[in-house]
């Protein structure tokens, strides 16, 4: 079982100023300074490595790709806001060529099957608790 996550926050067109997509749809549910820090890409990204740094993230893509083809057991979390950015995880599986609806296994089906709790959970059945 493996939870691979690569990073979610390509690097953009704009270098160090970029904006970090992981949290772009909830920063502005947050208080200002969190959202400075949350929105600045933490990499250094600069005029002569973005292009090293794009190329990285897509063998990155590529790689959970082919994992994911050759059967490695994935499941998905956040290191994280719960809840928020796990989102962003399945929109990455989405890009790595995951269909959508086995991101959803993974986020679902997955936890539940690789921690032996699909008796309890992993999927929507009268007596299963939610999580």
């Amino acid at each position: 079982m493996i939870r691979p996550s690569p990073r979610s926050n390509p690097p953009s067109r704009s270098c160090r100023a970029s904006r970090n997509p992981a949290y772009r749809k909830i920063a502005s549910h947050v208080p200002p300074t969190l959202q400075r820090a949350w929105l600045t890409n933490s990499l250094d990204v600069n005029a002569q490595n973005v292009t090293r740094f794009r190329a990285s993230y897509a063998k990155l893509l590529e790689l959970t790709r082919r994992m994911h083809e050759e059967g490695v057991p994935f499941v998905a979390g956040t290191d994280n806001i719960a809840g928020f950015t796990l989102h962003r995880e399945l929109e990455i599986y989405a890009q790595a060529g995951i269909s959508p609806a086995e991101a959803l296994q993974i986020a679902t089906r997955n936890g539940a099957r690789y921690t032996q709790l699909s008796d309890l959970a992993g999927s929507i059945a009268v007596g299963k608790v939610r999580t």
